[in-house]
């Protein structure tokens, strides 16, 4: 639509696009009427309030109207009647653009013509800005319905009710909507009024984000909602954290304070976190880097969640809080716990997959404190806790739990190797910046943790200075600190970080004077500006730079020795255990690993967090340099992959052959194992993953070592024979159609919310085989869980189809878990194949199945079924209806399929045996009246095209541009008989039953038949294609006419033999001598030939109304004439002198 006037945002009105044909058409007719003196007021005549009148609105434009206010000379209110030599002015509103006219006589009459009046020079007057309407019906201008449509911003009220609608608020509705066409979304209707919802198109073709201008007008503070907006979907929101149990200790980071009665922590054990983030980061900067603006946010919902980026350049889940205005918005890092006012242009949609992690933020409160005052907390309180614990690793226990919308009480220690160290409550109230409760549990607390002090510090270093491995020496959570070979490298246990840290700063000391450095002594050494541990490995060079080994991390340094001090023997050790990867040895039957190897392993271990398995004893450890150990580290989509498979997979590293014992044990487990629903899944406290995954690894193939067996779900129930109707769920690349039923549509909601109901949590890195596998749970592409089916295993991936709606994809195999959900319920969507249809080649096109799903994906078609198979698992044969075309004819006409002759011949003409043809009764009263096939028609008789240099009368009966028409001859060619009848009067007696004609079943191109045109008769006209397939309308050419129209089924009929008896009327003509401009700097264009204006169209247009002569000078490749008007000149030359056209060679 298009906006014609605005009275305020709950007060405007609207032109359909679709109509501008139709405006253009009335607008002629007005102007033609009121050029006429039967329009012409008279003193005789009366104007009356309610009747319609033609008012001049614009200079040459006429336009309906009707009459609301009637003033008369010598009155001072309105009228209900006045002759016309009497009017002082007329209020009169425009029906067909919505605005308020006021049309004033008398201060017009009494400027032009003084201050003597006589009835036929006031008469004049008022025929200068009226007509009176009376004569109008014969024109047939008062049965067309006004084509302002008044309309109305659904729910929308002005943003000070005591103030009401501002001009701000007008001014601002006219700028966002302007002469551009808009999309109108019809919401309801109020008596006269649509109330609606106008979308602004983007004019940036790479956006194809409609701008709802209700939203805007919110946004921009000129209007609000009177209710609550009734969104397509409810606002989406995130699952609530996942609280600890109270009374166990869990580590968790604190990741905001507001302070020590209000802050956030994110618990340490959670990897998932670590995967949203990555998935995050990558999702929205590969949008930024295409820029991509279907997920770019204009107006944002209050409590809706998004994503945005936050000042770390890093994309984050977030809820928006409120509208504080100017473009900006309050958002609630959901995942962080901190508020932020950020502009709107920082605000993305969120995508449905990362809805399925609940909030990873938990607000929590410290337990046993209250302000010094008892009221609020002291700044200097909030800075000291936030230096204590904001970003830092502590250990926290749940007193009880949580209330609703009340931070989680806790009690808070600081995290050590040893266990919780200080009660960070407790050093708040130590250090007078706090109080506690009454009754408070914390003494007792603080008596069984004592602090540790500075002083005790050095003492505690000393005791704790070298690596001591656990007694358990499998799945040691590590950091990988330094990689020389897959034979060597360093790795520090995840427990040691906090005490390497501590030994920076006890380890710088004095260096005594004359002290001279040899290979083999500990020192104290500068790296990167802090002071570590370190081992000279030669003696320092004639320049004084040594060689230093880090004994923290494994690497190897040069360093000037004025960055060298003395080490104390109480602080001499390491917390970097050397170790080799087991079962593999390099490939290419070398003894030493390869360059590449080295480089590879380097690039995805350094740095990164892994778990390691040492293969001997603790004792053993002691003499061994380097431990053999197995790694796992894990890849992108968070699933731990062993480094040496890594490593035989890329071809640079072989297996190590292993006993035959070892072999059969492996070979001959247990055949199957119950695996329980991903929810019931547990892992062991010694195997919790990393924080932290800053590299990542690809995996060549599933991580298996057992088989699962599951059986399939239980075959769809079969419907009766006939007719149903149904919903396309999938269409398969085997040209199968799965349909589900309206009945098992709400079945399919209720188990769709049951399922994601009951599992709630990410797939955990797997351990069997797929093979084996049929029934399954299915993690989608939407990071939801639906019932599936193992078709395949390709790899790492796994071919599964969604057995309730049929769809196939490849999905990683961490996303299968082989377990039956909802197992007594059978498959819900049913496949069904063609009745009777053969694909051509003999198997299905990918073309084919283009087409089939672009015509039938998400959509309900009416269905036949003809034929249940044996089988409950097989394929339905069935016909598939769409608007009532059948589909197996779509396909026949795009030459995808044929269908077998058979499915064309009715039952009851089925053939029979010589033998019984006795016994039949042949009815052919019965077989005529069965609706006859469709004739096969020849195309229609063309014109004979004049000779070159011949003249003809003509007039234009279409016009696509100004050089491209189709003309009608006058030679009396409109008044041949065929069989004693001219063309018009054989269609008038055709359009007189026309009901009686059939409708056309098939469409193929160029097929001849009868049309619908504008005046509401049926022209010949021939098929040109499917317009569109959702409605069905076919385009259709008009051949006497020259147009094109887009027309419903229902529309088109077959035309009798008789009709094609005559040639056409209109030949298709190039114009000579004239071309569009080179430059053309007008804005409205057609759309069909943007080098032509609309201007100039119209400007020829205008010029054509008239019977015109055509002069041929070309008849080949195409018909070229030259147009004179009666006068002898050229009609295109106007547009030439406009500037609206080129001279043409």
């Amino acid at each position: 639509v298009v906006v014609t006037n605005i009275v305020r945002p709950n007060h405007f009105y609207v032109q359909y696009v679709a109509e501008a044909r139709e405006i253009l058409s009335l607008s002629k007719k007005i102007s033609c009427f009121c050029s006429k003196e039967s329009s012409f007021f008279t003193s005789k005549d009366i104007v009356e309030t309610g009747s319609m009148i033609f008012v001049q609105w614009k200079k040459g434009l006429w336009c309906r109207a009707n009459v609301i206010k009637v003033f008369q000379k010598g009155f001072t209110g309105a009228v209900n009647c006045c002759p016309a030599d009497q009017l002082a002015s007329v209020q009169a509103f425009c029906v067909d653009y919505g605005l308020t006219e006021t049309v004033t006589i008398e201060t017009e009459t009494q400027a032009a013509l003084g201050t003597e009046v006589t009835a036929e020079s006031f008469v004049d007057a008022v025929n200068k800005r009226m007509r009176k309407g009376e004569q109008a019906e014969k024109v047939q201008l008062h049965s067309i319905a006004p084509l302002a449509i008044r309309c109305a911003l659904k729910n929308l009220v002005p943003y000070s009710l005591t103030k009401g609608w501002t001009e701000e608020a007008q001014v601002e509705f006219q700028k966002v909507v302007g002469s551009s066409a808009l999309n109108m979304r019809i919401l309801g209707q109020n008596r006269d009024s649509l109330l609606v919802d106008l979308m602004k198109i983007p004019v940036d073709q790479s956006c194809n984000t409609p701008l709802s201008v209700r939203h805007y007008l919110v946004f921009i503070n000129v209007a609000r909602f009177y209710a609550p907006v009734v969104l397509e979907k409810e606002p989406l929101t995130y699952p609530l954290p996942v609280y600890p149990k109270t009374e166990v200790e869990i580590n968790a980071v604190v990741s905001h304070i507001n302070n020590p009665a209000d802050f956030y922590i994110q618990v340490v054990e959670n990897m998932e976190l670590a995967l949203l983030s990555v998935q995050l980061q990558e999702c929205y900067n590969a949008a930024a880097v295409t820029g991509a603006d279907d997920l770019v946010v204009y107006c944002p919902v209050i409590g809706q969640a998004y994503v945005a980026c936050a000042d770390d350049q890093l994309w984050h889940r977030v809820q928006v809080i409120g509208h504080p205005g100017d473009g900006q918005v309050e958002i609630f890092y959901v995942d962080l716990g901190n508020k932020k006012i950020a502009p709107v242009t920082d605000l993305r949609r969120i995508k449905d997959e990362f809805f399925t992690l609940p909030i990873m933020a938990i607000r929590c409160c410290l337990e046993e404190i209250v302000p010094r005052d008892g009221k609020t907390w002291d700044k200097s309180c909030t800075e000291r806790f936030i230096s204590l614990a904001h970003q830092k690793v502590v250990t926290v226990v749940a007193v009880h739990s949580e209330a609703d919308g009340e931070p989680l009480p806790i009690i808070m220690f600081e995290s050590d190797l040893n266990g919780p160290q200080a009660n960070m409550a407790q050093l708040l109230v130590k250090e007078g910046l706090a109080c506690l409760k009454q009754g408070s549990a914390a003494c007792d607390v603080d008596s069984m943790n004592p602090k540790v002090t500075i002083e005790d510090k050095e003492e505690l270093l000393t005791s704790e200075a070298t690596l001591k491995l656990p007694a358990q020496l499998k799945e040691l959570h590590v950091r990988v600190s330094h990689v020389d070979s897959p034979s060597s490298f360093y790795v520090q246990l995840t427990q040691d970080h906090a005490q390497v840290c501590e030994l920076k700063e006890c380890a710088h000391v004095e260096t005594p004077d004359g002290f001279a450095w040899r290979a083999d002594m500990y020192c104290a050494a500068e790296v990167n500006g802090v002071w570590e541990r370190g081992r000279i490995c030669s003696d320092p060079t004639p320049s004084n730079i040594a060689e230093v080994m880090r004994c923290d991390y494994g690497n190897i340094v040069k360093l000037h020795i004025s960055k060298l001090r003395p080490l104390p023997p109480s602080l001499i050790g390491s917390f970097a255990l050397q170790c080799a990867l087991t079962d593999i040895r390099p490939a290419g039957g070398q003894s030493r690993w390869t360059a590449t190897a080295c480089d590879l392993i380097s690039h995805y271990l350094t740095g990164a967090s892994a778990v390691i398995t040492i293969k001997v004893s603790t004792e053993e450890v002691k003499d061994l340099s380097p431990v053999p150990v197995t790694l796992s580290c894990s890849n992108e989509m968070g699933q731990f992959v062993s480094m040496a498979d890594f490593l035989v997979s890329k071809g640079l590293a072989l297996r190590e052959r292993k006993p035959r014992q070892v072999e059969d044990a492996r070979m001959f487990g247990p055949a199957s194992i119950r695996v329980p629903l991903p929810s019931q899944i547990s892992v062991p406290s010694t195997r919790a993953h990393p924080k932290l995954v800053p590299r990542s690894i690809k995996s060549e193939k599933p991580y298996c070592n057992f088989q699962v067996k599951t059986k399939s779900y239980p075959p769809p129930e079969m419907p009766h024979l006939g007719q149903i109707q149904a919903r396309v769920t999938a269409v398969g690349d085997d040209g199968l159609i799965y349909l589900l039923l309206y009945l098992s549509e709400r079945q399919f909601e209720q188990l769709t919310e049951t399922v994601r109901q009951s599992i709630k949590t990410l797939p955990r890195p797997n351990s069997y085989e797929c093979k084996s596998v049929q029934g399954c749970a299915v993690m989608g592409s939407d990071m939801l869980w639906y019932r599936g089916e193992v078709v395949e295993v390709l790899g790492e991936y796994v071919k599964v189809q969604y057995v309730d709606q049929g769809l196939v994809e490849n999905i990683p195999a961490i996303h299968i878990c082989p377990v039956l959900l909802c197992e007594d319920v059978p498959q819900l969507c049913v496949p069904c194949k063609l009745h009777r249809n053969n694909p051509f080649g003999g198997q299905w096109q990918w073309d084919a199945v283009a087409l089939l799903r672009e015509m039938l994906l998400n959509r309900t078609v009416d269905v036949d079924i003809k034929e249940l198979p044996s089988d409950r698992r097989a394929a339905l044969s069935v016909e598939v209806f769409i608007d009532g075309i059948n589909l197996n004819a779509i396909l026949s006409l795009h030459n995808h399929a044929s269908v077998h002759h058979s499915v064309l011949v009715p039952k009851a003409l089925s053939v029979t045996s010589r033998t019984s043809m006795d016994k039949w009764k042949l009815d052919t009263e019965v077989l005529s009246l069965e609706d006859p096939v469709e004739p096969i028609l020849g195309p229609f008789l063309d014109l004979d095209i004049p000779q070159k240099g011949a003249q003809f009368q003509a007039r234009v009966r279409h016009l696509r541009t100004p050089n491209k028409l189709f003309l009608m001859p006058l030679d009396g060619t409109a008044d041949l008989e065929v069989d004693g009848e001219t063309l018009d009067d054989a269609l008038r007696r055709v359009n007189a039953a026309i009901d009686k004609l059939p409708q056309i079943a098939c469409f193929p191109q160029d097929y001849p038949c009868l049309a619908e045109y504008s005046d509401g008769f049926y022209y010949r006209a021939k098929i040109v294609k499917f317009a569109s397939l959702e409605p069905v309308r076919i385009l259709v050419h008009h051949v006497d006419f020259g147009s094109d129209g887009m027309l419903p089924t229902s529309k088109i009929r077959q035309i009798p033999a008789e009709l094609l008896k005559f040639p056409v009327r209109v030949l298709r003509v190039n114009v000579a001598g004239i071309k569009p401009l080179s430059v053309n700097r007008q804005e409205d264009v057609l759309p069909y030939c943007p080098e032509w204006s609309l201007k100039a169209t119209m400007e020829m247009f205008d010029l054509l109304q008239t019977n015109i002569i055509a002069s041929v000078v070309a008849c080949e490749p195409e018909l070229t004439v030259l147009l004179y008007n009666l006068h002898g000149e050229l009609v295109h030359l106007p547009l030439i002198r406009k500037g609206l056209a080129e001279l043409a060679e």
